[in-house]
């Protein structure tokens, strides 16, 4: 239940140092095969003073995952980010403005969106219809006006009826 950023240690203080440290941080923590525990602890996000900077490592890593295309850990941080109990994430944004759990919620959720987006899509091109439409039916669910992910469930009809038409309507 420890933060995985010590209390006793001064948090960095602007959002930009804590992209600094991640990207620096990253080749040794790959080197050591620590991204994916680092991940599963970072997911049981706390609220609480003593457990603020490991909330903002939280974000720093669902930007890093979504700049580098890394669908399948962003998927996974920002579904755990979504399940946090309500005002786990009340604090500041990179601007040092007050923010709410909502919001923070919000922007995960696109952010979320997105991952299964390009996941559907990837697996489309695999021929994996059935966890492809998965991936597309909680996009929508999420966010039924999304138009990307309407575009996947489009494409994904056209693909599993056999019909560009079906797709189209």
């Amino acid at each position: 239940g420890a933060p995985v950023w010590a209390p006793d240690w001064k948090p960095e203080p602007h959002p930009a140092s804590w992209n600094y440290l991640l990207r620096s941080a990253w080749p040794h923590l790959e080197k050591a095969g620590a991204v994916d525990w680092l991940v599963q602890r970072l997911a049981s996000a706390k609220s609480g003073k003593e457990h603020a900077a490991d909330r903002q490592i939280v974000m720093c890593m669902l930007n890093h995952f979504a700049v580098e295309n890394d669908v399948e850990r962003l998927i996974a941080l920002a579904e755990s980010v979504l399940q946090a109990p309500p005002g786990t994430f009340v604090g500041e944004d990179e601007d040092g403005d007050e923010v709410s759990d909502e919001d923070v919620k919000k922007k995960v959720r696109r952010q979320l969106t997105g991952a299964r987006v390009v996941k559907g899509f990837q697996l489309g091109r695999e021929g994996k219809l059935e966890e492809a439409r998965r991936h597309a039916d909680a996009a929508l669910k999420d966010d039924p006006k999304d138009g990307q992910a309407l575009f996947l469930d489009a494409r994904l009809t056209w693909l599993e009826d056999e019909s560009p038409q079906a797709g189209v309507e």
